[in-house]
C-alpha cells in the first residue's frame, strides 16, 4: 500500500513539473535593444503577445482594423519540444490564419528569469541557431 501512495505522489509531483515547464514563456519580459531603448515582449495564455519598443507597440495583443475592414491579429505558435523552441507569429486576417505573413523566430529558455531571442533581418526565414553576436539576438529579463 506504501508503494502505491508514494508511486502516486511522484507521479503527480512529475506531471506538475512537466505542465508548469510548457509554459515558461507566459509573462512579461524587458531588454534593452542597441540603441538603450527597452523592449517589451508579453506572451498571454491565449496565444496572443505584444512587442514594445520605448513605450511604442509594433505587435499588439488587441485585433486591429485596417482601412480595408480587415481585422489583423498575430498570435505566438511554439513548437516547445524543441531547444531552441521554434517560435512563429502568425498573422490571422480576419480570424485566418496567414502563414506566409509568418515571422519565424527562435526562443530559449535560459532559466526562470532569462530567455534568448533569435530572429533573422528576413524574418520569413528560421534562424539556424541562437546566434549571441548576431544583430537579431536579444537577452530579455523577466519582470516579477
Amino acid at each position: 500500500m506504501k508503494i502505491k501512495v508514494f508511486a502516486s505522489v511522484i507521479a503527480s509531483v512529475l506531471l506538475l513539473a512537466s505542465c508548469s515547464s510548457k509554459n515558461q514563456h507566459l509573462g512579461t519580459w524587458v531588454s534593452r535593444d542597441d540603441r538603450g531603448n527597452e523592449l517589451q515582449l508579453v506572451f498571454h495564455e491565449d496565444s496572443t503577445m505584444k512587442l514594445s519598443s520605448a513605450g511604442n507597440v509594433i505587435i499588439s495583443d488587441e485585433p486591429t482594423f485596417v482601412e480595408t475592414g480587415e481585422k489583423i491579429e498575430i498570435k505566438a505558435k511554439l513548437d516547445q519540444d524543441k531547444t531552441p523552441m521554434d517560435l512563429d507569429f502568425v498573422m490571422f486576417v480576419n480570424g485566418k490564419s496567414d502563414e506566409s505573413r509568418s515571422m519565424r523566430c527562435l526562443l530559449n529558455i535560459k532559466s526562470d528569469d532569462e530567455m534568448e531571442f533569435q530572429i533573422e533581418r528576413n524574418s520569413s526565414v528560421r534562424p539556424a541557431k541562437i546566434d549571441t553576436s548576431s544583430p537579431g539576438y536579444q537577452l530579455f529579463k523577466r519582470v516579477k
